[in-house]
């Protein structure tokens, strides 16, 4: 028995960033409405609708009349720009979970971060990856402020999606650095857990610069606080 089509969008876009993730979907492929409508049991209404939505945020590419496709590689200034933003708006956004989070909220942070540095002990970095970016995504809908999860969502999707081949790396830090932010959380304690984000930012920056050095200038932008 098939879904309501208006039910079915949030989890097919959740499935599609999930292989986009682990790597299932590869650059340049095709994603083809036919082909996700059987995958997920759903008609191509939904599916359509998904796909348009990915589009929009930047998450996929869309071809006047050749349809919606896995974007190819971004170039190293794409992601630094993707940074320069996340600069600004992530760390605000975990002070504001480290004063607003439900429990629940915390808790599926800290259990987020948990599970995915055991899968990436275990060698399993596709899962791995899929937590990472779930406790991330749950540490910014625990901010409780809908323009930081508006703008801040694709964002981390994207640049989430640059360099697979050091993913492992990131991953590996990244989590470290996440399950200390999350600490910081669960203590509410703000400047802890923005401070704790600054961190892990300087560490993926560092980690392009290492991976794909690109000599061309570029613009800082400079930090404020948000109200």
């Amino acid at each position: 028995m098939q879904r309501r089509p208006e039910a079915a969008v949030p989890q097919i876009t959740r499935m599609i960033v999930d292989q986009l993730l682990d790597g299932s979907l590869r650059r340049g492929q095709k994603l083809s409405t036919a082909r996700v409508a059987e995958m997920t049991n759903v008609s191509r209404v939904p599916v359509r609708e998904a796909l348009r939505e990915l589009s929009v945020l930047g998450v996929i590419d869309y071809l006047p009349n050749r349809g919606f496709r896995v974007p190819p590689l971004p170039g190293t200034l794409e992601l630094e720009a993707l940074l320069d933003v996340r600069d600004l708006l992530e760390p605000e956004a975990h002070a504001y979970a480290a004063e607003r989070a439900t429990d629940e909220e915390v808790a599926a942070i800290v259990d987020a971060f948990e599970r995915g540095t055991l899968a990436e002990s275990a060698g399993e970095y596709g899962q791995a990856a899929r937590l990472h970016h779930r406790g991330l995504r749950a540490i910014v809908d625990a901010s409780h402020h809908p323009e930081l999860q508006r703008v801040l969502t694709p964002l981390i999707i994207r640049s989430a999606l640059h360099f697979p081949a050091v993913r492992a790396a990131a991953d590996a830090e990244g989590l470290k650095g996440h399950r200390s932010s999350a600490q910081a959380i669960a203590d509410r304690d703000p400047e802890q857990a923005r401070l704790r984000a600054q961190e892990h930012l300087a560490f993926l920056r560092r980690l392009v610069e290492t991976v794909a050095p690109d000599e061309r200038p570029r613009v800082r932008i400079r930090r404020r606080t948000l109200p």
